[in-house]
């Protein structure tokens, strides 16, 4: 949102600063991240050792996908037919561990139950939507209302997949109902815009008579 609102010649260096500051951090203090207490229901202790499921999730979704790459297992079906991939014995990861856990990666969640196309027609779906929100946000002829409602909806959507690669977010409604909702406001008052400027240009003229009818 910063870079988005700062001049172009400093868009760069903010977005590579912050780049930088973040690698720092993670190189850093790792460890005290994937300890710190981000939910109150659970310690310390507990939070990194929901840390380390995250590549036996990922590996039980790589597995799922494999074997239905297209279309999936089925819209909500993930816990039951995740648990004859939870008992596999030929892995190296203790993939029990994850049996009362749903998918962590709202992305592998979709891949998992809908294939790569349901996940790509959702990816397909942001990008649009994505456009559509840097189209508002780029012009300057459209009103204050118009560009900062679609800048409000850029940052719900990077909250959206930030929060998406450590959750699956696609089971909270309220989640869905507040991305869906902003997305809808943003694309709307686009079309709005977009009308608003067709009609005006085929607006039909007044007929001005010329000189030579004036003058008869």
């Amino acid at each position: 949102v910063v870079a988005a609102t700062v001049p172009r010649a400093w868009r760069a260096s903010i977005v590579a600063g912050s780049l930088i500051a973040v690698s720092v951090v993670a190189a850093t203090q790792w460890e005290k991240l994937l300890s710190y207490k981000r939910d109150k229901a659970l310690s310390a202790e507990e939070t990194a050792e929901s840390a380390k499921l995250r590549p036996i999730l990922a590996t039980v979704a790589w597995r799922m996908f494999l074997d239905r790459p297209l279309w999936g297992c089925g819209l909500g079906r993930y816990v039951e037919v995740s648990k004859e991939y939870l008992a596999d014995r030929n892995s190296d990861l203790p993939l029990e561990k994850a049996r009362p856990f749903v998918q962590h990666n709202v992305l592998l969640a979709l891949l998992t139950e809908t294939g790569a196309i349901g996940m790509g027609l959702f990816a397909l779906l942001l990008a649009l939507w994505s456009r559509e929100a840097w189209r508002l946000w780029r012009r300057p002829e459209h009103t204050a209302e118009q560009r900062q409602l679609a800048l409000l909806f850029l940052a719900a959507e990077a909250n959206y997949l930030v929060n998406g690669m450590f959750h699956d977010v696609s089971i909270i409604p309220a989640v869905n109902m507040l991305l869906f909702f902003v997305a809808g406001m943003t694309v709307g008052a686009g079309a709005a815009e977009e009308r608003g400027h067709t009609e005006l240009q085929v607006a039909p003229q007044h007929n001005v008579p010329s000189q030579s009818c004036a003058e008869a």
